[in-house]
């Protein structure tokens, strides 16, 4: 039932799916990583243009079954990130390019590199507001969302969160090597 519902990697065994499986989804994370440092934005022709590629690069590498893994991580990535987009953690571009993104992989990838973007944008963002002087309005910003409190929109340390996005796939692909699976 876990390969049914994705839970299991789809396993290259040829160019094509190798191409599909690491190198579609990276090309993706990238080009909106780039799209969002140049312009903190992440365009929705951007998004519009890679949906065709991705859809296209699923079927032909893994076939409808590549099309069905790619449909369930799309509603797990939107699960994972429509909460943080209405807590304000994550922008609506970065949860379209995650969404792009889960269907150019399966639910597990999907998972994991949300849970490993979190930490990435949580390290990212601690470390930008120390170096920019901010770790005290970090701090307050902290202590205002646990007391449920909205932090003034001035005083939000902001970062691109594609970039999290990207070191948490690069981070998923490194520890899925090690392990070995």
């Amino acid at each position: 039932m876990g390969n049914l519902l994705g839970l299991n990697n789809l396993a290259p065994e040829s160019t094509l799916q190798m191409v599909t499986y690491f190198l579609v989804p990276s090309a993706i994370l990238l080009a909106g990583t780039i799209d969002d440092l140049r312009s903190q934005k992440i365009h929705n022709k951007l998004i519009l243009a890679m949906l065709p590629i991705v859809l296209i690069s699923q079927f032909v590498g893994f076939g409808a079954s590549g099309l069905g893994y790619g449909a369930l991580a799309f509603g797990v990535a939107l699960g994972i990130s429509i909460p943080m987009v209405l807590a304000g953690v994550l922008g609506g571009g970065d949860m379209k390019l995650f969404a792009v993104f889960a269907i150019a992989t399966n639910i597990a990838a999907t998972v994991y590199v949300g849970i490993y973007s979190l930490f990435w944008g949580a390290l990212f963002g601690v470390m930008r507001a120390i170096l920019m002087g901010q770790g005290l309005v970090l701090f307050y910003n902290m202590v205002s969302l646990v007391k449920r409190e909205k932090p003034a929109e001035a005083h939000l340390t902001k970062i691109p969160y594609s970039v999290a996005l990207l070191f948490g796939w690069m981070t998923y692909l490194s520890l899925r090597q090690i392990g070995g699976r």
